[in-house]
């Protein structure tokens, strides 16, 4: 595929990023932005070799080997369930126009089907390298991880500041290099049951064997002689400070069940996987706190103080996790004047076990809110000859004259984000639902679908990105298409609730025009 964003490209952005030193009103440098997230590029996408045989009289086996694509489950909407053979280009779905099939990243695997009888259907892959999903580079309109970028290697400390100022100061704490797993170790294995006899269901079981797709942040402690001395030093020229890094954890289990049935006339289907040691990670705010200045208000502080200088203070801990799904289709014909309207729906929700209150660990939640409630601590305890406490909303500010010079310490410079709220939650849940009516001829020849799609998170914050309690995104969009050639788009997606939605101010508009070959 090919590509060439005229805005990213050329146009100025009035905050900058890292990798033009938050210089404003001049164009992002991506130049360290992964190939695939850059403002233009040529990219290989799906590459194969496939054959077919017939094994003994009657079983059929077809094999792919080389870049290619499998879907796995019954998810239509919802994310992370038994899908997640392949990465992901986050990127490629921010541009107008993009098909489903610009944002599935192929990767190299050996791919092998069976029938077995025939109901009975058995199909296996072994990835011969691992890649990543691709984020938005850092800076970008929907960037939701600047640090977690490819290119992106740096975090700013003090938000009071502007991060121009905070770069200029030496207030950032540098990445090192990231922690990549290995190519080999991802395999998996599927069955599928036709029963023409129970309504022409189909039945599935899922085994997959994947490493993470998505980075996770953790700490790598300072060398300033921890953990007497101070961790960091502003602009250090001798190095030493804590830094972070990104890692991808391996050998994470996936199993899987789903079902797909047809019931009065609606298509229903579901799914339900189940991840044993799901890693899950902790807020990065806790973890920078901890690294860079030992505060003792941080949940992360343990982990900091318990390994050695200079090693990686693991930023997620694994849980297990259970995601279900269920998803509804129905067709109805000449309504609304239109020869057809289609409406799609699903529900779906995720368990974690054995979760610790926030007050222990806290899990998730985006760094824009800052550090949580956490118990208060009395001064005496910090070393300070006052009464009082520290809490997230009542900072420690030295009073005026005093002799000796003090730290000035503020949790949190916004109190409204003093609370135990945005982190994961044990439960959660929400529901999806598109539709579209279908006109045929409208004028002149053309093809017309209106379309809505409405989402709702309704209670809770999953461990990974499914839902974010009370968020809401709802979408309205035109299609048209003229000769089963030409197609043109026009949509506006809106974004609103959630008090720990960093997506609520990302409204936006997209038009596309298209010609097929």
């Amino acid at each position: 595929k090919y590509w060439y964003d005229q805005e990213l490209e050329n146009g100025k952005r009035p905050h900058g990023n890292l990798l033009n030193a938050y210089v404003p009103d001049e164009k992002l440098n991506d130049s360290g932005f992964n190939s695939f997230a850059k403002s233009s590029g040529i990219e290989l996408l799906d590459a194969f070799l496939y054959g077919s045989f017939t094994l003994g009289e009657r079983i059929p086996v077809d094999l792919r080997l080389g870049r290619q694509v499998q879907s796995w489950g019954e998810s239509t909407f919802i994310q992370n369930g038994v899908n997640v053979i392949n990465p992901v280009d986050v990127s490629a779905f921010r541009r107008p126009g993009a098909e489903i099939k610009e944002g599935l990243l192929p990767v190299n695997m050996f791919y092998v089907a069976a029938g077995v009888t025939d109901a009975l259907s058995v199909e296996a892959f072994y990835q011969l390298e691992w890649e990543k999903t691709i984020i938005d580079g850092c800076g970008t309109y929907f960037s939701q991880s600047d640090p977690a970028a490819d290119g992106c290697d740096g975090v700013t400390l003090r938000n009071t500041l502007a991060d121009q100022l905070n770069l200029a100061s030496g207030l950032f704490i540098s990445r090192t290099a990231d922690l990549e797993p290995d190519d080999q170790g991802q395999f998996g294995i599927a069955l599928r049951y036709f029963a023409e006899n129970l309504n022409f269901s189909e039945f599935g079981a899922y085994y997959i064997n994947h490493h993470s797709r998505t980075p996770f942040f953790s700490g790598v402690t300072s060398t300033l002689n921890p953990p007497v001395g101070v961790p960091f030093i502003p602009g250090n020229p001798l190095g030493g400070n804590a830094q972070y890094t990104v890692e991808y954890p391996e050998d994470i289990e996936v199993f899987g069940a789903s079902f797909a049935t047809n019931l009065g006339g609606f298509a229903v289907s579901g799914e339900v996987s189940y991840r044993p040691d799901f890693p899950v990670q902790i807020n990065t705010v806790e973890i920078v706190a901890a690294a860079v200045q030992f505060a003792p208000f941080s949940t992360a502080l343990d982990r900091v103080l318990s390994v050695p200088p200079g090693s990686l203070a693991k930023g997620y801990d694994d849980f297990d996790v259970l995601q279900w799904q269920f998803t509804v289709v129905k067709f109805f014909e000449q309504v609304l004047g239109a020869s057809r309207l289609s409406l799609v729906a699903e529900v779906g929700g995720n368990r974690v076990s054995s979760l610790p209150d926030t007050l222990t660990q806290k899990y998730g939640r985006a760094s824009t809110y800052g550090i949580g409630t956490f118990e208060p601590i009395p001064l005496a305890d910090l070393g300070l000859p006052f009464p009082g406490v520290l809490a997230c909303d009542q900072p420690f500010i030295p009073p005026d004259g005093f002799p000796v010079p003090l730290p000035t310490i503020v949790p949190n410079t916004n109190f409204d984000n003093c609370t135990s709220d945005g982190y994961v939650t044990d439960t959660s849940w929400g529901y999806r639902v598109r539709g579209s009516l279908t006109y045929n001829s409208a004028i002149a020849g053309i093809n017309l679908t209106p379309t809505f799609a409405w989402s709702h998170d309704v209670e809770g914050w999953s461990p990974n990105t499914n839902f974010n309690e009370g968020s809401k995104a709802l979408s309205i969009g035109l299609g048209a298409e003229y000769l089963n050639r030409y197609t043109a788009n026009l949509s506006y997606t809106a974004f609103s609730g959630g008090d720990y939605n960093t997506q609520k101010d990302r409204d936006f508009v997209s038009l596309s025009f298209g010609v097929s070959f």
